[in-house]
């Protein structure tokens, strides 16, 4: 994984942007459409960390291949990280920022399934916790 302080900052400022701007469940979606592009295209993680490729053609690519599937705000910020020339770090960001979703809206992700931490679950952990586990985090 390349600089995740970067994409961590990115993804923090995307995450507090769009709650400002309730643009939270679009860009939710967009990110997680982003994440599973880098993911499953090794060509576009490789042609967006080249030196070799100008900003314009990296710029004009990522306007083409996402410019109609996410939305302008997206976009908005898709174009600010090319122009800053952190486009490489793009996949990054969208998977920090839809790990800092999840904390934001509560969600705990465990190793098999995802959960919402509310009180009465935590009790009923802490309950159970004598009987079957040794320790179970009180965080």
């Amino acid at each position: 994984m390349g600089n995740v302080r970067i994409a961590g900052r990115y993804a923090k400022s995307l995450l507090d942007l769009c709650i400002e701007k309730n643009q939270l469940d679009a860009t939710a979606a967009d990110m997680h459409c982003l994440h599973q592009a880098f993911t499953d295209s090794r060509e576009l993680r490789n042609l967006l960390s080249s030196p070799v490729v100008k900003a314009d053609a990296k710029s004009d690519v990522l306007e083409k291949v996402f410019g109609k599937s996410v939305s302008p705000f997206t976009m908005a910020f898709i174009k600010l990280l090319t122009s800053k020339r952190r486009e490489q770090y793009l996949g990054e960001v969208a998977e920090s920022f839809n790990r800092q979703l999840l904390a934001h809206r509560g969600i705990v992700r465990s190793r098999r399934t995802l959960w919402r931490r509310n009180p009465n679950t935590i009790r009923t952990l802490k309950a159970l916790r004598p009987k079957y586990w040794s320790s179970v985090s009180d965080s």
